[in-house]
C-alpha cells in the first residue's frame, strides 16, 4: 500500500468523495485492479477508526459529565468533613481499559491505624490502598485507608438503600446524583454495542479481500482500526 495507515486524529479526516467516484468498468489491468483494492482497503480502515475515534470521545463525554454532575456531592463532603454529618460513601469515575468503559460507581472508605513503627508493613485488610502517618497527642500513627466497591448488581442503578443510614444530605443528594448516573450508564452500553457491532462490520469486509491486501493490511497493522483518542486510563475522580 502507497502509504501509512493514519497516526493522529488529524489524519481521520473523512473524504466523501471516495465513495462518489465512477464504478469500475471491469476493465481495468490486474495491477490498477489490486491498487484500487488497497485504496478501498485503507479508506474503510480510515472511516473505521474515524468511527471508533468518535465513540471513544463520546465516551469521554460521558466521563465529562459524570464529573460535573458529581462536583456537589463531592463540596458537600468536603463541607461536612469532620463534623457529626460527614459521609465516607462517595463516587468513583474510573476508565476501565479492560472493557474500554467509563464506570461510574460508588465507594465506601474504611481506614485502620495503629501506632508508627520504623520496620513492619501496615495492610490490616490486605487490600489495595495507601499507607500515610499522622500525628496526635499520642505521637505518630500510621493510618493504612482503602475503598470498598459497592456492588450495583444487574441493573443499571444503584439501589437507593445505600444512601439510608447516611446523614440526610447524602440522601438527597446521592440519589439525584444516581438519577445522572443511570442515564450515563445506559448512553455507556449503547456506545459499547456499536463499538462491538463495528468489529463484527470489520471482520465482514475482510473477508471479502484478496489474500494479496489481507497480507498488506497485517504488515501495515491495519487488521483491526483502534481510535486514535481514549478516555483516560487514570481514575477521574480522586481517592
Amino acid at each position: 500500500m502507497s502509504s501509512q495507515l493514519p497516526q493522529t486524529f488529524d489524519d481521520l479526516r473523512p473524504d466523501p468523495a471516495f465513495w462518489e467516484v465512477d464504478l469500475p468498468s471491469g476493465e481495468d489491468s490486474p495491477e490498477e485492479a489490486s491498487r484500487e483494492e488497497e485504496d478501498v482497503a485503507k479508506q474503510l480502515f480510515i472511516d473505521k477508526s474515524r468511527l471508533l475515534t468518535d465513540i471513544s470521545l463520546l465516551q469521554s463525554s460521558i466521563a465529562y459529565r459524570a464529573v460535573r454532575a458529581a462536583q456537589k456531592y463531592f463540596d458537600w463532603m468536603k463541607r461536612k468533613k469532620g463534623t457529626d454529618k460527614q459521609t465516607y460513601l462517595r463516587p468513583a469515575i474510573r476508565f476501565n481499559s479492560q472493557y474500554g468503559t467509563v464506570e461510574l460507581l460508588w465507594v465506601r472508605r474504611f481506614s485502620r491505624l495503629r501506632p508508627t513503627k520504623s520496620t513492619d508493613s501496615f495492610n490490616p485488610e490486605s487490600k489495595r490502598g495507601r499507607t500515610f502517618q499522622i500525628k496526635t497527642d499520642q505521637g505518630s500513627m500510621t493510618v493504612f485507608a482503602w475503598y470498598d466497591y459497592l456492588k450495583k448488581g444487574t441493573k443499571d442503578r444503584y439501589s437507593d438503600v445505600i444512601f439510608k443510614k447516611e446523614p440526610a444530605w447524602v440522601q438527597k443528594l446521592g440519589p439525584e446524583l444516581e438519577d445522572i448516573f443511570e442515564q450515563l450508564r445506559k448512553e455507556q452500553k449503547h456506545l459499547s454495542a456499536m463499538r462491538r457491532s463495528l468489529g463484527v462490520i470489520n471482520d465482514l469486509q475482510l473477508r471479502q479481500f484478496s489474500e494479496h491486501v489481507i497480507k498488506e493490511l497485517e504488515s501495515w497493522g491495519g487488521m483491526s482500526p483502534k481510535p486514535l483518542r481514549s478516555p483516560s486510563q487514570d481514575n477521574l475522580t480522586e481517592e
